[in-house]
């Protein structure tokens, strides 16, 4: 095939650290096996240079430019299409997402031809004989799953694709297109040199109302021997020094994981890594003795809320006694185990954040983060609050968890929002037996710089609870793009 393709991951990206984007990373190399000339602009890792982009385009043919879109970047995106629309008229515009598949009409009117809905891999295939052929029949496009186009300017979307079973089947991400490994630097160094992020399944178990779960219907799995084969070939091809597993729940499958873990250690793949995320349940002691075998420094719980009336109505399973055991089994092994907490929800008052905050300290994670609900489109609470008029957001940029919270309750004013997690985060890191613990965590590993870069998050963020914003609820504005 001649047809060069342009894949481009939106900007820009608020925060201090940045992944190859997984998804579209697949799809280059799906594009590559395919036999299709991929070029890739990550403007989440490289500056966005209006004219560089141009040049790349004209000097290599370009004609079909797919755009990667995250809810926080959907203007951005819709700008710079806007704008590369009136220089080069002939360009043809795909875009995918967490942001497409959930406002699947409102990219094409901004200037996208095709949204993609859900996993892209198979629809993207299926549509490539027509793209090469420029023949874009209507009747045609019915046939493939997944996808969103207006014609004579109204919505059609077809059938939502059936979910891929076969993991093992995608290809790895084409990290080669990308400016990998140094240009993504981790969130915290577990070692010095070049890291880099796995997903060793797609999808959740759980309906949690706060979050917008593109991959629905439960968890598809890679088999243990391609996710190592992919840790292997990452290491030896760039070096890394450590990892992260960004899976939505890593420890779902306890056997799994430990399969996983011992096919690390017997490839020898000695390397430190992170599971970003687990549930608190089910959980065992053998699991986490065997990922700290295989190198695993911490776990990650999503706890989000300690008080049993909340987190049954946003649908989260587990109870205060389960994490607490969850968090003792781990460090128990020797791992950090933090854990993440949320304020915010749909129904939670004053006192039931209270005992979010009270539970918090008694838990003694080892890092604890404390967020405002972002209710992004395509989740239960995004429903819930755009129907109480309770997001104050001027537009989809707004739409950032680290930033200034976007919402009110119906119990909880913005600014008391913020004032709980500023009192959660002040709670948590002055309880004595957590200091007691990391002084034990430092002496055992004695790893100084760590200590050091621990600490000085911890100072960062008390320092950044200095600002009071004013309370939004009030104001009342909307948000000005469609959904």
């Amino acid at each position: 095939m001649s047809t060069p393709f342009l894949l481009i991951a939106s900007g820009p990206f608020r925060g201090s650290y940045a992944n190859v984007p997984y998804g579209l990373g697949v799809l280059a190399a799906v594009l590559e096996n395919n036999g299709f000339p991929v070029h890739v602009r990550d403007y989440v890792a490289q500056h966005y240079d209006h004219d560089d982009l141009v040049s790349l385009i004209r000097h290599q043919g370009i004609k079909i430019v797919a755009v990667s879109m995250m809810t926080p970047q959907a203007e951005w995106a819709y700008v710079m299409v806007n704008r590369l629309k009136k220089e080069i008229p002939h360009l043809f515009f795909l875009c995918g997402g967490a942001h497409p598949t959930f406002v699947r009409g409102e990219p094409l009117e901004y200037g996208f031809d095709i949204a993609f809905r859900r996993e892209a891999e198979e629809s993207l295939v299926a549509l490539l004989p027509m793209l090469v052929e420029g023949d874009l029949n209507p009747s045609a496009l019915k046939e493939i799953d997944g996808l969103a186009y207006l014609v004579d300017g109204e919505l059609v979307t077809t059938r939502l694709p059936k979910r891929i079973k076969d993991l093992d089947n995608v290809p790895f991400p084409a990290r080669h297109l990308f400016p990998f490994p140094h240009s993504y630097p981790p969130q915290i160094s577990l070692n010095s040199g070049y890291c880099a992020h796995f997903f060793t399944s797609r999808g959740c178990p759980e309906r949690c109302g706060f979050c917008a779960q593109p991959y629905r219907n439960g968890v598809f799995y890679r088999s243990p021997e391609n996710v190592v084969d992919e840790i292997e070939y990452v290491k030896r091809r760039f070096n890394i020094s450590h990892f992260y597993v960004n899976d939505d729940n890593f420890c779902h499958n306890n056997q799994r994981a430990i399969e996983i873990c011992e096919l690390m250690i017997r490839r020898g793949i000695n390397l430190p890594w992170v599971a970003s995320f687990a549930r608190i349940e089910p959980v065992c002691e053998e699991m986490f003795r065997a990922m700290k075998r295989s190198g695993c420094q911490a776990v990650t719980f999503g706890v989000e809320s300690g008080d049993p009336d909340v987190r049954r109505a946003i649908h989260k399973r587990g109870t205060n006694e389960d994490t607490l055991k969850a968090v003792r089994y781990a460090q128990a092994a020797g791992l950090m185990a933090g854990a993440t907490f949320m304020f915010g929800h749909p129904t939670e008052t004053r006192d039931h954040a209270e005992r979010t905050i009270k539970f918090a300290r008694k838990l003694r994670a080892d890092y604890s983060s404390f967020a405002i609900n972002c209710p992004y489109p395509g989740s239960a609470d995004y429903r819930y609050f755009k129907k109480r008029n309770l997001i104050f957001a001027d537009s989809w940029s707004d739409y950032w968890i680290q930033d200034r919270p976007i919402i009110a309750t119906e119990h909880l004013s913005t600014k008391e929002l913020v004032a709980l997690k500023r009192k959660a985060f002040i709670r948590c890191y002055s309880n004595p037996w957590w200091w007691i613990r990391q002084a034990g965590n430092l002496l055992r590993t004695r790893d100084v710089r760590l200590g050091i870069r621990v600490a000085t998050n911890i100072i960062k963020e008390m320092y950044s609870y200095g600002f009071s914003p004013k309370d939004k609820v009030a104001s009342r504005r909307k948000i000005p793009v469609s959904s």
